[in-house]
């Protein structure tokens, strides 16, 4: 059984074709990359998989895991363990990062880290954005390194990145 089949996925927004006649499979254990030109529907596959608005699957079946979810929310979709990663993470006002990165983990707000959890986070160079609302503020990178961290502690079964490199500071 794949992880992941599309089998002749056809999606629209607001009326008008946008993907027409996508084939993919994805086995477990394997790393893909799809490449294409800015505007042939990479993100649009993506959100499509995801079960994402605007997008509308008008035809074709999303096969995840031996299931059919073509017609699942995407919160079902994620309860799965489908991860979307974006080219820009959004700010969200009033939610402080420890309490979605303890959500991630299935724990309480008030539980606190494990030495291990910990380490990731000052790893990440995230140990001072803790208390911060998320994203807020933060830098390109900032972002995605606490994107990171929250995909890592979800352990999520399918990774979907788009445009993973985006705000990224290449050090040499």
């Amino acid at each position: 059984m794949s992880l992941l089949e599309v089998r002749d996925l056809r999606v629209e927004v607001e009326g008008k074709l946008i993907l027409d006649g996508i084939h993919l499979t994805l086995e477990e254990g394997e790393n893909y990359i799809l490449f294409g030109p800015n505007g042939s529907g990479k993100s649009t596959l993506i959100s499509s998989i995801m079960g994402l608005p605007p997008y509308r699957v008008v035809s074709g079946r999303i096969i995840f895991m031996g299931e059919d979810i073509t017609d699942k929310s995407a919160d079902y979709r994620a309860r799965l363990g489908i991860a979307v990663a974006y080219q820009n993470p959004p700010e969200i006002t009033g939610i402080k990062l420890s309490d979605l990165l303890k959500l991630c983990l299935g724990k309480d707000p008030k539980d606190d880290f494990s030495s291990e959890e910990f380490g990731l986070i000052e790893a990440f160079n995230l140990k001072g954005f803790l208390d911060r609302d998320i994203n807020v503020g933060f830098s390109g990178g900032e972002r995605k390194r606490a994107e990171i961290l929250q995909i890592l502690f979800l352990r999520p079964k399918l990774l979907l990145l788009d445009e993973p490199d985006s705000g990224l500071i290449l050090r040499v």
